[in-house]
């Protein structure tokens, strides 16, 4: 929803956040693709445009 924080904090690098009070949601299935979506943007798997893609 539009009062979750986004996945990333800014003004400290490398921090990304994961878990059912973040983007994309509630819940156990989406807080593990919450989970994914970090350890992607961790590793370079993903773009910032592909990760805010998958968690709409």
């Amino acid at each position: 929803g539009p009062f979750r924080p986004g996945n990333t904090v800014r003004g400290i690098d490398n921090a990304v956040l994961a878990g059912s009070s973040t983007v994309p949601g509630v819940g156990i299935p989406t807080a593990i693709v919450s989970g994914r979506l970090a350890a992607d943007r961790v590793t370079g798997s993903v773009t910032r445009t592909q990760a805010r893609a998958l968690s709409q």
